[in-house]
Order: C-alpha cells, then structure tokens, then sequence
C-alpha cells in the first residue's frame, strides 16, 4: 500500500517542483488516517536536515496536494532517521492486523474509533507506530517491527485526566 502512495507522490507536479530544490530530503514518515475499515488520507513526510524541517504531500482520493512546509517536534539531541523502504517486509495490512490482535488481547475493552497509523524509523528501527483513539476516551499506543512485525511495545494513556475536586 505504502508503495503506491509514494509513487503518486513522486509522480505529481507538486513534488517533482519541490524536490528540485530539496535533493537532498528523504522520507521521514507516512501517515495513515483511518475511520473505521476507511483509510480517509494518507500523508508522507520528507526530511531536509539542512533546514531542519519536514515537507508533507497528501494524498486522497481527489489527488495529491502539498501541506506547508513545518518545524521539526524534536529534541535537539534527537536524530530524524530515513525509513529505510528497502527493508520493510510487514505492509499495512499485515502491521494493522497485528495491532488489532494486541488490542484485542491486552486492551479488550478498549475499542477503537479512530486510528493513526505510522511508518517512521526511529532510532534506525523501521516502525509501524500504531495509536488507536478509543471510545474510553484514552489512546493505545502499539509499535509493531516494519521488519519482522513482532510487537515492539503497546500503552494505555488516558486523553482527559479528571480529578478529585470538587465543584464549587
């Protein structure tokens, strides 16, 4: 799947003019939106280290389109890797079904209805970096190997923190 995504990009007006200028950017990440069963847009990211900024292209049914070039969310000492496209032997499919499997396993009462689903590398480990919004109000957050698609890691953290107090 991701492979078709980045060949409309490659091939649309709008990325070929940006990349003229941009040699030296390389695919940081693509981002998958799903509602449902629905994957409702698709985004990939490119890195330019000179600038320290990513550039993101869209793509949804309706074509391609360029999103405004964005800071870079990290820490100074923190690095942004390449996804290394060569190695990534689990698809989208295969990392999806992974990740519902360890929902359904350790999460089972927390039903996801929105889902944000990743392909990045961090730390030079390709990732499918998988994070449910759930209907308990809390995110599940499930990193499956884009190599060998074992499950890496998975956490509960709740959206909206309620306290103690009282109202006055």
């Amino acid at each position: 799947m991701h492979e078709e995504i980045i060949k409309k990009v490659e091939a649309s007006v709008e990325y070929k003019d940006w990349k003229k200028d941009n040699k030296n950017s390389f695919i940081s990440h693509i981002i998958f939106f799903v509602d449902g069963d629905t994957t409702t847009e698709t985004q990939i990211g490119f890195y330019n280290e000179k600038k320290n900024k990513v550039k993101s292209f869209s793509v949804a049914e309706n074509g391609v389109s360029e999103l405004p070039e964005d800071d870079v969310f990290k820490r100074e000492e923190d690095r942004i890797y390449e996804v290394d496209l060569g190695k990534i032997t689990v698809d989208f499919s295969k990392a999806v079904d992974e990740a519902e499997k360890a929902q359904k396993k350790h999460y089972p009462k927390h039903i996801p209805i929105k889902k944000v689903i990743v392909l990045q590398n961090i730390d030079g480990k390709n990732l499918w970096n998988i994070t449910y919004v759930t209907a308990n109000f809390q995110t599940l957050n499930i990193k499956i190997d884009a190599e060998t698609g074992d499950l890496m890691e998975h956490k509960l953290v709740d959206l909206i923190q309620f306290g103690n107090k009282k109202a006055s």
